[in-house]
């Protein structure tokens, strides 16, 4: 993907399309008292990714039908800190986004900032950083803040069991971080269909459970 600068626009040229992404210039609306003061889930959750992407398109999509919308995405660096380049972080800073936010709170939607990580590297780096997740939860936060957002998404996929107790940390320090500034955020986390039987893989469920809350179950295939 190549971002070109601009004064006006970001250029983003991917495989599947050229987007033409304007730099926002106004701020998101918030979420109604309703959603920003209720709880952090949905009874009946319908959670949907938008992806950068899909940004020039999402005016088509059925925002009633959704009770959670997340953004996907940005980067997040080994240090915990957020990387300020590319094309996720074109979008998050695009016009797009913010009609997005607007039409999804209109329609009673959250919607949150997915952050991810999928080097196996930089992951083993981060978990076993004992101040990455105040670094990353301090500016998950910012992030949130500064366009009205309802809470973040972790989308971590890295495989074994040598990062667990890493991430259990990582991600007490990012809900204690978020939720201190809002307790309605809402913080979820991506995880995979066998996580909870799995021992050896990538996630401690009942240890992460004490943080988040929900988990997004991918269950590709």
């Amino acid at each position: 993907v190549h971002v070109a600068d601009s004064p006006t626009a970001d250029r983003l040229e991917g495989g599947h399309s050229t987007l033409h992404l304007v730099r926002s210039t106004t701020t998101p609306v918030p979420a109604s008292p309703q959603v920003a003061f209720g709880a952090p889930t949905a009874a009946h959750e319908v959670f949907g990714y938008v992806p950068y992407w899909s940004l020039p398109q999402a005016s088509q999509f059925p925002a009633g039908d959704l009770s959670t919308i997340a953004y996907f995405s940005v980067d997040v660096n080994p240090n915990g800190s957020i990387d300020k380049s590319g094309p996720g972080w074109a979008g998050y800073q695009s016009q797009d986004l913010t009609n997005l936010v607007n039409s999804a709170h209109q329609a009673g939607d959250r919607v949150v900032l997915t952050a991810t990580d999928f080097s196996q590297a930089s992951l083993d780096a981060l978990t076993h950083d004992p101040s990455a997740g105040v670094t990353l939860g301090r500016q998950l936060t910012e992030l949130v803040k500064a366009k009205n957002l309802d809470g973040v998404n972790l989308d971590f996929e890295g495989t074994g069991n040598a990062d667990q107790a890493g991430l259990d940390h990582l991600v007490s320090q990012v809900d204690f971080i978020l939720h201190t500034t809002d307790q309605h955020y809402q913080l979820t986390m991506a995880t995979y269909a066998s996580s909870a039987g799995d021992s050896s893989g990538f996630y401690d469920i009942a240890g992460l459970s004490k943080w988040v809350n929900a988990f997004f179950v991918m269950a590709y295939d």
